[in-house]
């Protein structure tokens, strides 16, 4: 007889497990509500899971990978955000806050042309959205249209719009005006339309602290140190303001208050430092970082900052010692502060000339961890210092492959193929790390000196006008197109080149 319920039963029990625990959308939503939940309380690495759990049950959902790409903005990733954001428009191409966003990072990237397009859409698609026209107004800031950028964003704040970023961007624009009156009263406004913006207050406090408003910029601290407890940044920005007011005393009290906390915080006392090195005695600096190591004394961020304050009174010895300490604070060699202990080390040991030891330190970092930079520069550069060029290509070629866009990796590169007799090489190493940066003096200096050692002194000059171009008011870069010239004996400009010399100067006081 019960036989014939078992069919009854089974299918009332799955109904009840089915209201229970949800239909796969149900769960969708709660993944997603949570991960925005998380995101708006900026604890971006739960929101990232949360939003990836609504992604795994709906691979199509455009709304969790804008979410998504939003978290990767606030954790400073821009390439994956934008990564993010196209699958969201990808998905969704009438998705407009992810057109937005995408068209923010092209602007951000200089991407002027593909942000204009985007920009185009946005207002094709939505004439009258707030945010694709204050975007707009960010791109004709960028093509330098300042006056059409200024009475757009003046349109959206009688549109009603009232987004910090508004106000801050244009008071911006009036204070380039050098009309600072109309900015302050601005920013005044943007407050009181945002109340509980930190940003907002970051920069009027900034502006007050320019004006030597000292007592403003107080008052508007200590609200922001109310909005955003949790953050120690204001506290030591308020201590900076106390400073340059003169109120030296007060800013001492309140440093110590914060080093005073139980139990220590190690950051604290690593910001304390910071603000007191150029404001107090290196002794004094001195002083305060060993009181943080008494009280944590297997912290490598306190020992790696006495250490340099140690290498920067030329004692190398002496941070020498208090480093090896370090290397007895973890048993795991492969942990990311014994390898830093190391590269410090090594690099110790290169200043005092002990070619050996900075050897032994950076190729033990290389056995743990063979992609580390600061370990190929050392090693690199040791071959430098031994004339051994072909030996340090590998070296720098691998800091370039981990770093495409470090330019100081491509220059000793250059350095070691032209070591090396390689000069072909080295100049289109350099113009690699030209179409990184252009306007790298660095770099074109460098290849103004190869085109020198292939005797092209006409290529050498037309570099070397670059270089006057970028940089007219640097006395150096004057002094050596004069020579330049001079060499390829052209008397009358080289005369003007360095005329320009004491114009420059006179510039730079």
């Amino acid at each position: 007889m019960m036989k014939r319920y078992y069919p009854l039963i089974l299918l009332t029990l799955v109904s009840m497990l089915m209201f229970a625990c949800g239909g796969p959308e149900e769960k969708k939503k709660e993944f997603f509500e949570k991960g925005k939940a998380l995101y708006e309380k900026e604890d971006y690495v739960k929101a990232r899971l949360e939003l990836k759990n609504a992604i795994q049950i709906d691979p199509k959902f455009a709304d969790a990978y804008y979410m998504l790409g939003m978290v990767e903005l606030k954790s400073k990733n821009p390439k994956n955000a934008y990564g993010f954001l196209n699958k969201a428009v990808d998905l969704d191409p009438k998705h407009l806050d992810a057109q937005i966003q995408i068209g923010r990072l092209l602007l951000a990237a200089n991407a002027i042309d593909k942000a204009r397009e985007k920009v185009e859409w946005i207002l094709k698609t939505a004439p009258d959205n707030l945010e694709g026209l204050f975007l707009q107004g960010l791109l004709l800031l960028t093509e330098k249209k300042t006056d059409e950028a200024k009475s757009l964003f003046q349109s959206l704040l009688e549109k009603k719009m009232t987004k910090p970023e508004l106000y801050i961007v244009l008071s911006s624009i009036y204070l380039q005006e050098n009309n600072k009156e109309e900015a302050e009263n601005l920013l005044s406004r943007g407050l009181q339309a945002n109340p509980d913006s930190v940003s907002l207050h970051a920069i009027i406090v900034r502006y007050y602290f320019q004006e030597k408003k000292y007592d403003k910029a107080m008052e508007l601290q200590k609200k922001i140190i109310a909005l955003d407890p949790e953050k120690i940044e204001h506290q030591f920005t308020l201590a900076s303001i106390l400073w340059e007011a003169d109120q030296k005393k007060e800013a001492d009290d309140l440093i110590q208050k914060l080093l005073s906390s139980d139990p220590p915080v190690e950051e604290n006392y690593i910001k304390a430092a910071r603000f007191s090195v150029g404001r107090k005695k290196p002794e004094a600096v001195e002083e305060m970082i060993q009181s943080g190591i008494i009280r944590l004394p297997q912290s490598f961020k306190l020992h790696m900052m006495l250490s340099e304050l140690y290498a920067n009174k030329k004692d190398p010895d002496k941070a020498i010692s208090l480093l090896k300490k370090c290397l007895a604070f973890e048993q795991d060699p492969a942990h990311p502060e014994i390898l830093k202990t190391q590269n410090a080390l090594a690099n110790l040991y290169m200043m005092k000339g002990d070619i050996e030891k900075a050897d032994q330190y950076a190729g033990s970092v290389l056995k743990e961890n063979p992609k580390d930079i600061d370990a190929h520069f050392t090693k690199g550069k040791i071959y430098l210092s031994k004339n051994q060029g072909g030996n340090a290509i590998p070296e720098f070629r691998a800091i370039v492959t981990e770093q495409p866009d470090l330019i100081q990796g491509y220059l000793l590169l250059a350095q070691a193929h032209a070591m090396n007799e390689e000069i072909e090489l080295a100049a289109d190493t350099l113009k690699n790390a030209l179409k990184i940066n252009p306007r790298s003096q660095d770099a074109l200096t460098a290849l103004a000196r190869l085109h020198v050692m292939k005797k092209d002194l006409t290529e050498a000059e037309a570099v070397w006008k670059k270089l006057v171009e970028y940089y007219p008011n640097d006395p150096k870069v004057q002094a050596g197109y004069g020579d330049l010239l001079l060499a390829n004996q052209k008397a009358t400009e080289a005369e003007k080149a360095y005329l320009a010399i004491n114009g420059s100067a006179q510039d730079n006081l």
